[in-house]
């Protein structure tokens, strides 16, 4: 687990509990008492029904995958998504995706116009998802609502791509009021790019410009949202208005929670609440562009919809996107989490100590989750290749009442991961282990996973 915490400081406390081998073997029983075999990464319609049944109490159902790179992840998350839609009535697909493309996506699904490879291409949608499990499901989006009596629409709750949510939101002030228009667009003279240059990927920009410079079009962000805002009674009959007001918020928000990383800044801070302002926007965004009757399914890494994190996180002021969900929603929010015993999966690998850029090209890394403290070594008794588990079922036996005390490494890759370093931390403190049965209702598991199938990219598209 604690890969998803690597940036956060931990004061010096009793180690986390060594599981005993007998509390272990209580662990690998219940497994086996409780896991449910699949039939793979693409499961049938019956094999994925009692899932989809048991995430259905909630509003918002959030499917967290393991890695961003693995294909029998992001396999069964697409055909889940599938089943949630036919059977459990969800009307909404939210994605861990910038506005500009989910906003594509959504127009694609619900009236056939762009091309779905193309629009998979734009840099405005993240490497992780360019791939044939995403693009499968996308198609099959767009054939239900050709039929469907209630379309499916498509929401990105991301905010990484400031320049474009900037020169949308500048676009519409500009149809209403040109002068006020080339005003606001002043302080983002360096981040908008002239007429036929790339966009710029934001964190990049960032990293590129010192604080002052980002302070500056940070403001210029919350000027330009102010100014939207404030003329809500005039402008509000255009169809565009709303967008363009979340497109001013979400420009805001990326300059606003990467505001310490410019190239002037400290190379080394710790505060968990600025690293906890991306989760904390994102359910703000997902709150926000709901409708009431909407029902909704989140594609989403499982450190991202994971619903509890420890006291001890909380306190210093650590969260997560499905952590802000539960407290918004509480029982209406499910969630189910990823896990694997062994892969190889395609990410960039972090070579000599160096964060590596986002054009940094990918490759396929050994991802083994099958060491001592890893999660998948127990899971690996379970007969067939995939299962999964209702974690809220778990027995209250003494000896999984220990066992859950301890901490398990859950396999889980983002965009990046440091091969030589890959799960060799040491177990965290006792007030910061997560126990296998918290922050899940549903646990899914892989024997093995292999690489997400990326679609053909020229060179020049990477990022």
């Amino acid at each position: 687990m604690s890969l998803l915490f690597a940036l956060i400081a931990t004061v010096t406390v009793a180690a986390s509990p060594t599981p005993t081998p007998e509390d272990e073997a209580a662990a690998v029983a219940w497994f086996k008492v409780s896991g449910h075999a699949l039939s793979g990464a693409d499961a049938s319609a019956e094999d994925l029904a009692p899932i989809a049944e048991r995430l259905s109490a909630g509003r918002v159902i959030g499917l967290g995958e393991a890695t961003h790179g693995g294909h029998e992840d992001q396999l069964f998350k697409a055909n889940l998504i599938k089943q949630l839609v036919r059977a459990q009535g969800v009307t909404v697909v939210v994605l861990e995706a910038n506005r500009d493309a989910a906003r594509d996506f959504d127009t694609y699904i619900r009236t056939g116009v762009g091309d779905p490879m193309t629009l998979m291409r734009s840099t405005s949608f993240f490497r992780a998802g360019r791939d044939e499990e995403f693009a499968g499901l996308l198609v099959w989006l767009r054939a239900w609502n050709q039929v469907a009596t209630r379309p499916v629409r498509i929401i990105g709750i991301d905010n990484q791509d400031a320049a474009r949510d900037a020169a949308f939101a500048l676009d519409f002030v500009r149809k209403h009021d040109a002068r006020l228009a080339d005003r606001l667009a002043a302080p983002f003279a360096s981040l908008l790019p002239s007429p036929g240059q790339p966009w710029p990927h934001a964190f990049t920009w960032i990293q590129a410009h010192t604080t002052a410079d980002i302070a500056a079009v940070q403001t210029g962000a919350q000027t330009l949202k102010e100014a939207i805002a404030v003329r809500h009674a005039e402008w509000s009959g255009d169809p565009a208005y709303a967008e363009a007001l979340y497109a001013a918020d979400i420009a805001w928000q990326c300059l606003h929670q990467f505001e310490r990383e410019g190239k002037d800044s400290a190379t080394e801070f710790v505060t968990d609440g600025y690293f906890a302002r991306r989760d904390v926007f994102m359910a703000q965004n997902l709150m926000a562009r709901l409708d009431p009757a909407d029902k909704a399914v989140i594609w989403a890494h499982a450190g991202h919809v994971m619903n509890w994190l420890p006291d001890s996180y909380v306190k210093s002021g650590y969260s997560t996107l499905g952590r802000e969900l539960k407290g918004r929603l509480g029982d209406a929010y499910t969630v189910l989490g990823a896990t694997f015993t062994t892969g190889r999966i395609m990410t960039v690998a972090e070579r000599n100590g160096e964060r590596p850029s986002s054009a940094a090209p990918e490759s396929v890394v050994s991802v083994p989750n099958d060491g001592p403290r890893d999660i998948g070594r127990l899971l690996a008794a379970l007969p067939g290749d995939a299962a999964w588990i209702d974690l809220t079922l778990r027995p209250k036996t003494p000896a999984l009442n220990r066992w859950v005390l301890s901490d398990y490494n859950y396999g889980w890759a983002g965009w990046a991961v440091k091969p030589e370093d890959w799960q060799k931390d040491a177990a965290p403190p006792a007030d910061k282990a997560m126990p296998f049965d918290k922050g899940f209702d549903v646990m899914i598991w892989f024997r093995h996973i292999t690489p997400a199938r990326r679609l053909p990219e020229a060179k020049s598209l990477a990022q």
